[in-house]
């Protein structure tokens, strides 16, 4: 090996550098005022040092006490911060174990895993909590009297007070009353405020309307699957249209009917064929009398009586014993 001491090395021609056109491999430490390379690559076995603050490695790592970008900066991998003073990121800051500062400067929230958002408007968002709260300051506490489970909470008319009521109950499904008088109540503002309910007492419940009486009014409406069959009013019991429910039926009977004059009409089958007989219609009145049962043709007032004859009841005995 030859060696080789100058105090400056140029070109042959004596105005500039020399040229290595071959390459030139130096073992230590290269000091130039300029670097360049003819054929953009520079091959180094360890890394070149920039001054004394930067070293630019040979396993692209660049190594610096401070930089300053006046572009933009692209980061295909992690950017890892270690003794930062200011962050200023627009997107996701994912911090390794916590990031401890005096100020965080946020334009919406910063999430916290998937379920909490801390949020620039001083908001807290997430799907639960621990703790009792008793450190928390501006929060009004309320008070539950008589609290205890399944018991329906009311108001009491005292600000931050509710109170559990000790006879009315709700376990999801059963709303359950304890007292010997319990009233549901609806206010119709659509009648004059007429003052509707439903109402329990000692062993008896009680429906109540103020509709009128008409029977195209509402009143009590008695429905199955949401079609009312039966209504009631102040004017009497009514199905819900005409000639389309029965009173019991073939197997399904009332014992008695307690009536007084018993009012018979057909007049709906008019449109239909009539009756079976003679295809008319008919609309009659039976009526008691004092001796006698008397029928009336309401549509042309013609009255009849039914002929009747009394059954001896002594003459049946003296049959049933002769037979």
């Amino acid at each position: 090996m030859s060696i080789i001491r100058a105090d400056s090395i140029k070109n042959r021609v004596g105005n500039g550098a020399p040229d290595f056109p071959n390459g030139i491999t130096v073992t230590g430490v290269v000091t130039a005022t300029s670097l360049n390379s003819v054929s953009n690559n520079i091959d180094v076995d360890d890394f070149i040092e920039v001054g004394n603050n930067i070293q630019l490695g040979n396993a692209g790592v660049i190594t610096a006490t401070s930089g300053n970008f006046t572009g933009n900066v692209s980061i295909g991998g992690t950017l890892t911060y270690e003794d930062v003073t200011n962050i200023d990121s627009v997107g996701i800051v994912t911090a390794r174990t916590g990031v401890i500062t005096p100020n965080v400067d946020v334009d919406d929230f910063i999430s916290v895993g998937n379920n909490i958002q801390l949020g620039n408007a001083g908001v807290i968002t997430a799907t639960s909590f621990s703790g009792n709260g008793s450190a928390l300051t501006g929060i009004t506490q309320t008070t539950i009297n008589s609290n205890a489970v399944e018991r329906i909470i009311t108001g009491s008319n005292t600000a931050n007070t509710l109170n559990a009521s000790t006879s009315l109950t709700y376990d999801g499904v059963y709303l359950a009353h304890t007292g010997t008088s319990f009233r549901i109540t609806a206010t119709d503002t659509n009648a004059s405020n007429a003052l509707n309910y439903i109402q329990f007492n000692a062993g008896k419940c009680e429906y109540h309307s103020d509709q009128n009486a008409a029977v195209g009014s509402s009143g009590h409406l008695f429905t199955t699957d949401g079609t009312y069959a039966v209504k009631i009013n102040a004017s009497g019991i009514y199905p819900a249209t005409n000639n389309n429910f029965d009173l019991g039926s073939s197997s399904l009977r009332w014992a008695n009917v307690y009536t007084q004059d018993l009012k018979l009409s057909n007049e709906a089958k008019k449109d239909e064929g009539g009756n079976d007989v003679d295809g008319t219609w008919g609309d009659y009145t039976i009526q008691e009398g004092e001796s006698d049962l008397y029928l009336i043709n309401n549509r042309n007032g013609k009255k009849y009586k039914f002929m009747l004859k009394e059954v001896n009841w002594w003459r049946l005995i003296l049959q049933t014993v002769v037979l």
